[in-house]
């Protein structure tokens, strides 16, 4: 019998880990057919760190016209937002994170309903989990199309009134993203995959940089 526990997983950085935008943004400039400078690496790094997404409802168009617009080095070559979009996930160098394939399997296996909770495009994301092998394990991906980014706080309700009666683990790798998001979740168990721990006032049940370690965690509750 199913049991009742839906995992919420973040994605990036979570499952799977990028290679830095530093060393990737020169693939990025050979995609766009622009000439590379650190300048073009460090506008993309700004742009990210920055909360200009922040209460936009996001969709490809309205994240290109900000990257047109916030990215100076695209305007002065006239290079396309959307292209752009497409060269972040294109040329990515992808990994799976310690842990992630046996964890999967051991939610599979005892009947967890592994959904999916992402910023960034569905198409894409779809992309990188067949390269890696994952799309099958999860039921559902919600992507960042027409909606906010995370921590939106209606947002994350919205998925969690998808699975009526259902008790939820939310899994990922940003303290201020996704475990805020997990503390927008009755009675939620947060899960804080991380490389270096540091003190919070959110709830956080259990920590690790070893997603095979939850498997333990979880057995024990």
């Amino acid at each position: 019998m199913k049991n009742n526990f839906v995992v919420i997983f973040d994605l990036d950085f979570t499952i799977w880990k990028h290679v830095p935008f530093e060393e990737q943004s020169i693939d990025m400039a050979r995609y766009l057919n622009i000439p590379f400078s650190e300048e073009f690496a460090k506008q993309i790094v700004d742009f990210w760190a920055g909360d200009i997404l922040r209460e936009t409802k996001i969709s490809k168009e309205s994240v290109a016209i900000m990257l047109e617009q916030h990215i100076p080095y695209l305007s002065k070559y006239h290079a396309s937002g959307r292209k752009f979009i497409d060269s972040m996930t294109y040329t990515d160098i992808v990994e799976l994170n310690v842990g992630a394939l046996e964890l999967l399997n051991y939610l599979k296996e005892k009947e967890y309903t592994i959904i999916a909770y992402t910023d960034w495009f569905l198409d894409l994301q779809y992309f990188l989990m067949d390269k890696l092998g994952v799309r099958t394990y999860f039921e559902q991906v919600f992507a960042w199309d027409g909606t906010y980014e995370k921590p939106n706080r209606t947002r994350v309700e919205e998925v969690v009134s998808k699975f009526p009666n259902s008790k939820f683990i939310y899994i990922g790798d940003s303290l201020s993203k996704d475990m805020q998001s997990a503390n927008y979740i009755k009675d939620c168990i947060s899960i804080w995959y991380n490389e270096k721990y540091e003190e919070s006032n959110l709830k956080i049940d259990h920590y690790t940089d070893n997603l095979a370690s939850i498997i333990q965690f979880l057995e024990n509750r």
